[in-house]
């Protein structure tokens, strides 16, 4: 099992990269994780959700948020945030369900999309696309965050 954690730089592992230094357009070095049926129980479980799934067409299919912890992984696999930043927004388009009874090999790509100052907060956005190996896409998000200095 793959854990968000797993993908994560270690605290203080490596400093934290300065807002200046992040790259409008940049592509984020991908990330390949498994998405195991007992992560995606252990998802449901921990949002008060039923660990068991619900129904799609006579199958089981898991929140499709569950992906929603890798995220982070995406960015922080090319740029290490300084701790503390704030998730402001988050936007999901889900392209196929995630089939509790199977599990599934994910490659994550993505890139910085934009990073401004907005009332005297630094914000980033940057955008992914989570794929199985064989290329089909299941999901794509955006996610804005303060950047902490």
């Amino acid at each position: 099992m793959t854990r968000p954690i797993d993908l994560r730089p270690k605290e203080d592992a490596v400093l934290g990269t300065r807002f200046a230094d992040l790259e409008i357009g940049k592509k984020l070095n991908p990330i390949r994780f498994t998405l195991t049926r007992d992560f995606m129980k252990e998802y449901a479980a921990a949002v008060q959700a039923d660990p068991d799934g619900y129904d799609v067409d006579g199958r089981k299919a898991a929140l499709p948020l569950t992906l929603a912890p890798y995220m982070a992984a995406v960015l922080t696999n090319t740029y290490r945030p300084q701790d503390g930043g704030i998730v402001t927004r988050q936007k999901w388009s889900f392209h196929r369900p995630l089939w509790m009874d199977e599990d599934l090999d994910i490659v994550a790509t993505g890139y910085l999309k934009d990073k401004y100052e907005r009332r005297g907060r630094l914000v980033h956005v940057h955008a992914a696309e989570f794929r199985t190996v064989d290329g089909e896409l299941i999901a794509s998000a955006e996610r804005g965050c303060i950047w902490p200095e």
